[in-house]
């Protein structure tokens, strides 16, 4: 009797220390994880830069993956040609803020998952756009130069377009039929109207 007594005495001492040490983990946890922005509501530049800041890698991948989404939900609400603008703004200060948006992004455990969300949303909304609307802006991205859309991506940190290129096929086997399908469309599409335009694939020719 006296053995049990003490076995229960020590399971409750037991149970007593795990319970302060949860408090204690969960003070020290409220007083250390960082401010993270209402995703719904803040400013949605801000809200994309908040990615390259100090404090989005202390957060729970959890939580990247919801704030993240939350951006992709935020982006599809928007219309297509104000969302392409705003992706394509940045001059100054706003390019080294992207940069480490781009650094910040490769260390996101989820990030293909999430690219993936991001690709079937950005695909939705240009397949729904009319026939000369998609066209107009086929012909803007072919128009942008190559090196300069080099010298993009380098300050932002994001991968080279060999990089992708290499990449590509791997990841879009892990999408879905629909995204697989419509992203094919894209490419063709894409063809079509740079040989309309006289022009060839800019990215085969050989870098001086």
């Amino acid at each position: 009797m006296i053995a049990r007594r003490k076995v229960v005495r020590i399971a409750i001492i037991a149970a007593g220390v795990v319970l302060v040490a949860a408090a204690a983990y969960g003070a020290w946890l409220w007083a250390t994880y960082p401010s993270v922005p209402d995703v719904m509501t803040a400013e949605l530049r801000e809200a994309i830069f908040f990615i390259g800041s100090d404090d989005f890698p202390k957060m729970f991948e959890s939580h990247k993956k919801r704030y993240v989404n939350g951006i992709v939900q935020r982006l599809r609400q928007m219309p297509l040609h104000e969302m392409v603008g705003m992706m394509m703004q940045g001059r100054g200060g706003d390019m080294d803020r992207m940069r480490k948006v781009g650094q910040n992004w490769r260390s996101v455990r989820d990030r293909e998952e999430l690219e993936g969300n991001f690709l079937a949303m950005f695909l939705d909304k240009f397949y729904e756009q009319p026939e000369d609307e998609r066209t107009t802006m086929l012909k803007m991205f072919i128009n942008m130069q190559p090196e300069e859309a080099r010298r993009q991506q380098e300050r932002m940190g994001l991968p080279s377009i060999e990089q992708l290129k290499n990449g590509m096929a791997r990841f879009m086997s892990r999408q879905p039929p629909k995204v697989q399908a419509k992203m094919s469309q894209l490419m063709l599409d894409m063809r079509r109207t740079r040989e309309s335009m006289g022009l060839k694939d800019p990215w085969d020719q050989p870098r001086s």
